[in-house]
């Protein structure tokens, strides 16, 4: 039986390995399933996430959002060039139970889009939530695939349902269908680095190392900063022997780089490069950038402080997110978390999680009996927001709008199809609500706008009024035209544009 190898980091698998032993990659051909926001899903993660979907949480936070945040580098090359039967996966497990609340939502939805059967941003959001629920279990792949379908039999151009497709056929390494639906893609939108990006990387599956390597470059000749290029780049380079460009590439995209996880997998691929010891994971405390907030308390913790961090950080999902844990009392605490979507989450999953949090919290309590006031405030620890108070009686849900379900207007129709086609942050999307004919608010996720040099900032918001204008001038919505866009997360506002 010939040699197989890892498609992420070329390690020789034993056969009928499901997912490989040094990094964790699903060997079925679909990849490593994506978390919110890291690279891979680790050996030791593969068995967390196992766990997590016990409370669907993880679903929630990851899946069902209508326009999640799509992986940073780590969906990586999908194949690696000439390695022997590199896609020559073995047969692939059982595809694992969702929750039933999560196909009760996907059902609902589902329901929705056949009772407006012309409603194709209906559809295309069911198109992408099948997707999203086909990285825990494939079953929903074809219900995809099928969703897109009914888009384009409508509109044969419309962009979001073609990349839709193209992105199912790269998660499943299927480079022969993935290829032409990003290039037609390509065509419609003009630039796009992410999609010229995964572009490259089908091309490096297929075996063409020489046009993926041009395409990464052309990416880097408009988009010099782009990560993902740089790190597939050097991926690509290094399967091909050439040490040296992978190494200088890798260097690149570790400046990069601003997660500690992202530069963890850099520093770990270039150590094996170099034939070199994995240096050792950074500590949780070093994790994230510091937030604005109260200076944490460094001084001896009490058990009660010491059991509720222990609970806190062992909790599914927000555990591996939090950046700090700063004590202003005896039972009283803000946690500072780092890309946790509250905000996107259902009222019902808040709840959960909230009353999870309250449960514990009247755990350490009758253990330890701190005296005082026993409360925690989830705060954002990019923005320093408080999006939940939860008490040991339990905790409600953080206030955030609701959603606006009902029929959109042509302009708002109009205005959201350019919203959802903008660059970068189009995909970053997690819902708008409309509050008025012409007034709404965008939640955005991993966007960050408190970063970008006034310059840029003062372009991208005049980009969005020039948008506004051209839907005003076409459908006339009346009355005042607004756009806030605001964190997903916190719920803070980072911008408010006009025409």
């Amino acid at each position: 039986m010939p040699a197989r190898f890892c498609s992420q980091c070329g390690t020789k698998v034993t056969p009928g390995a499901k997912f490989c032993a040094e990094c964790g990659n699903r060997l079925d051909g679909r990849g490593a399933a994506p978390m919110a926001s890291g690279w891979q899903v680790t050996t030791a993660g593969l068995s967390v996430f196992g766990l997590l979907l016990v409370s669907g949480l993880a679903i929630w936070a990851t899946i069902l959002s209508p326009t999640p945040p799509k992986p940073a580098p780590g969906r990586g090359p999908a194949a690696a060039a000439g390695a022997a039967d590199s896609n020559q996966a073995s047969a692939p497990g059982p595809p694992v139970e969702l929750p039933q609340e999560v196909k009760t939502f996907i059902d609902d939805l589902a329901k929705k889009a056949d009772a407006a059967p012309d409603d194709k941003d209906l559809w295309v959001r069911l198109g992408k939530v099948y997707s999203r629920a086909g990285q825990i279990d494939p079953s929903y792949d074809p219900k995809a695939l099928a969703a897109f379908e009914h888009v384009l039999a409508r509109d044969p151009n419309d962009q979001e349902a073609i990349r839709g497709k193209a992105d199912i056929f790269y998660d499943e390494n299927d480079h022969k269908q993935a290829i032409p639906l990003f290039e037609r893609y390509l065509t419609l939108v003009g630039d796009d680095p992410s999609a010229r990006t995964d572009l490259a990387t089908m091309y490096l599956s297929a075996g063409d190392a020489t046009k993926a390597i041009a395409t990464y470059h052309e990416v880097l000749a408009k988009h010099p900063d782009f990560l993902q290029a740089h790190y597939n780049l050097a991926v690509a380079h290094a399967q091909l022997g050439d040490d040296k460009e992978a190494l200088s590439e890798f260097k690149e995209a570790r400046a990069l780089a601003s997660d500690d996880k992202v530069r963890q997998q850099i520093d770990e691929m270039v150590a094996r490069l170099k034939g070199e010891k994995p240096p050792a994971p950074p500590s949780v405390a070093a994790a994230g950038p510091a937030p604005s907030a109260p200076a944490a308390d460094s001084g001896p913790r009490s058990p009660f402080q010491q059991d509720v961090e222990k609970r806190l950080r062992g909790a599914p999902i927000m555990g591996d997110r939090i950046v700090r844990v700063d004590w202003n009392g005896p039972g009283s605490a803000r946690v500072l978390v780092q890309n946790f979507p509250m905000a996107a989450m259902p009222e019902e999953v808040r709840g959960k999680f909230t009353d999870r949090l309250a449960q514990e919290l009247r755990a350490a309590s009758g253990a330890h009996q701190p005296g005082g006031e026993v409360k925690l405030e989830i705060a954002d620890a990019d923005a320093g927001t408080v999006m939940a108070t939860v008490t040991a009686a339990g905790g409600p849900a953080p206030a955030a709008p609701a959603a606006d379900s009902g029929p959109r207007s042509p302009f708002q129709q109009d205005v959201e199809k350019r919203l959802r086609g903008a660059p970068i942050m189009g995909d970053r999307i997690v819902r708008i609500d409309w509050n008025g004919p012409g007034s709404a608010r965008v939640l955005v996720q991993n966007f960050p706008m408190a970063a970008m040099p006034e310059e840029v900032r003062g372009k991208f918001t005049d980009r969005l009024a020039q948008e506004l204008r051209a839907a005003s001038g076409t459908n006339q919505p009346g009355g005042e035209v607004k756009l806030e866009i605001a964190d997903a997360s916190a719920g803070s506002v980072m911008a408010t544009v006009t025409p």
